[in-house]
């Protein structure tokens, strides 16, 4: 249960990478893993969506978006994490924490 919540706080494309490795420690083969995740998973847009909003409005809680440093860094490490960059950049302006200057 505690690994579904790690899970569900991680990108489409970082569920991906953590479960290739969490079943390649486990002895799966890489080529039965990579077709298995290619034909099981199935983006989930709104997920992944409200996953990308919680981290955007906790993060903002804590620092400071209009600031183009941080928020550059907070970007970059958005997608680090899998995220695609229209998103962040929707989701940020959505919820007008995007500095007005960009």
């Amino acid at each position: 249960n505690s690994k579904k919540k790690l899970f569900e706080r991680c990108s489409f494309q970082e569920q991906k990478q953590k479960l290739n490795l969490l079943l390649l420690r486990k002895g799966f083969p890489s080529e039965l893993i990579n077709r298995a995740l290619n034909e099981q998973l199935i983006y989930d847009e709104d997920n992944e969506r409200a996953v990308l909003t919680k981290e955007v409005i906790a993060y903002s809680l804590r620092n400071d978006l209009s600031n183009k440093e941080t928020k550059d860094k907070f970007i970059n490490k958005l997608i680090r994490k899998g995220y695609r960059y229209h998103d962040i950049i929707k989701t940020i302006g959505d919820l007008d924490l995007y500095g007005q200057d960009d």
